[in-house]
């Protein structure tokens, strides 16, 4: 097999036929074809008109016929270059992402060529779903030979994709690399596939839980180290958005600590997610004699009432995160952050792990307050890099679904369904025998493969 880098080289050489062939070739053939399209439509404009344009910016118009088919060729080179680059490198990892702004989009083109694409009808803006286009090309390293991965847009508009569209999904990125051990989707792609098809995600495809618990808990752990060590073995750490999917596995996590012996246990009451979202009660086992978090607040504005188990508090009411020392975000957007400004208090220590992530203001607030934020994602000593770079994620970044895949390819094994340290779970080893597989083995591997927290300072402060 060939090594990482020669892949690479020998995809890159095999694909400059291809771009020739398409720009050249398919170009001229072409043209007036797309001629007749544009002077057919020309009076048509989706985004404004050529007379007279609704916002002023000359990209507003739609662009002339030869426009259009040097653009598209452009597309169409990227798009089948890349398919050929997998075909030869046979990708271990893939990555699926998606995208709903033009501004994403720039991340994986250059900004006016992807605002050309929108307007050209190639690549509408949000982002055609229909269209499976390979955008980018990840150097991603885990272990000696994993060596390339692939960033796949298939799938950008979640709140308009059809259940058919999900359910195909998986399907179709397996078709298109059978050679993946391990293929990651991100943000809220999993869940709403497992929901469309009502069933959990069969191997290669992963669900990204435990990597998402994993990369929040190491960061959770790293903004105590930040502490005065005094508070540091008695620190009170906030949850916002506790109560939800992700949010109520890694409060079980963190009241949990994953290498505790059953014998040494008390049982106490935990929530999990039932079908609003919200916890329902279930046993989990918490330790007597372990020395961590004083207290662990879920902090949910879905929580109906607010009730302590152990050392667990479960509320909706902002003031309680007043009491806390660490604070982690993990709600559907940054935004709804702001209503907690004028309960945070100076010296605590928050993480963000929203997408999109705090604004301007909010951040502002806070730093007016003596608050500490960061940025929350895991890291990998041997850096994961993203060529082009993921859009908001620094270099080494690494998101916890990809961290589960990169993990899954390495080992052979499979933790879908894993997401606490207090639960077991089924999964299978690559030979297909079932074994069970703890969330405390997953942690182990993970971390000796270098994952470990990274705290970044957010942009709005360097500004």
């Amino acid at each position: 097999m060939l090594r990482p880098a020669l892949q690479g080289a020998v995809a890159v050489l095999l694909s400059i036929p291809v771009m020739l062939i398409l720009i050249f070739v398919w170009l001229p053939i072409s043209l007036p074809l797309w001629l007749a399209v544009w002077w057919s439509t020309r009076a048509l404009p989706s985004r404004g008109s050529l007379s007279a344009p609704s916002s002023g910016h000359p990209m507003e118009t739609r662009p002339r016929g030869w426009l259009f088919c040097y653009i598209t060729c452009l597309a169409l080179s990227w798009h089948y270059s890349i398919r050929l680059w997998a075909l030869v490198a046979r990708p271990r990892v893939v990555f699926v992402v998606y995208h709903n702004t033009i501004h994403t989009l720039a991340s994986f083109f250059c900004l006016h060529t992807g605002r050309m694409m929108a307007r050209c009808g190639l690549i509408p803006d949000p982002v055609d779903p229909a269209l499976p286009w390979f955008l980018g090309l990840g150097l991603i390293s885990c272990g000696p030979d994993t060596g390339l991965g692939l960033v796949v847009g298939l799938d950008p508009v979640l709140d308009t994709t059809s259940k058919e569209q999900l359910t195909q999904l998986p399907a179709c990125a397996q078709r298109a690399f059978p050679f993946a051990k391990a293929i990651a989707m991100a943000g809220r792609l999993p869940g709403l596939v497992q929901g469309a098809t009502g069933a959990a995600l069969q191997a290669p495809m992963v669900d990204g839980l435990a990597g998402t618990v994993f990369a929040m808990e190491e960061t959770v752990h790293a903004l105590r180290a930040r502490l005065p060590e005094a508070k540091q073995k008695s620190a009170t750490v906030a949850i916002l958005g506790g109560g939800g999917f992700i949010g109520s596995r890694l409060v079980r996590a963190l009241a949990t600590p994953p290498a505790a012996p059953k014998a040494a246990a008390a049982t106490a009451t935990a929530q999990q997610p039932g079908a609003d979202g919200v916890g329902a009660h279930a046993e989990i086992l918490i330790p007597n004699d372990v020395i961590g978090y004083e207290r662990v607040i879920a902090l949910d504005l879905r929580y109906k009432e607010r009730e302590i188990k152990d050392r667990i508090l479960y509320t909706s009411d902002p003031a309680d995160l007043s009491a806390a020392d660490i604070v982690l975000v993990i709600t559907a957007s940054g935004e709804d952050a702001a209503q907690y400004v004028e309960h945070a208090r100076a010296g605590q220590e928050w993480g963000d792990d929203t997408h999109p992530e705090m604004g301007h203001k909010v951040l502002r607030a806070m730093a007016a307050k003596g608050v500490n934020v960061h940025k929350a994602m895991a890291a990998r000593s041997a850096m994961t890099r993203f060529l082009p770079p993921l859009p908001g994620w620094p270099v080494g970044g690494t998101p916890g679904c990809l961290l589960m895949a990169l993990v899954t390819a390495e080992t052979g094994r499979m933790w879908n369904g894993c997401g606490a340290a207090a639960e077991g779970c089924r999964g299978k080893a690559a030979a297909g025998a079932e074994e069970a597989l703890p969330y405390s083995e997953f942690q182990a591997a993970a971390k000796s493969l270098g994952f470990k927290a990274m705290l970044v300072p957010h942009k709005p402060y360097l500004a």
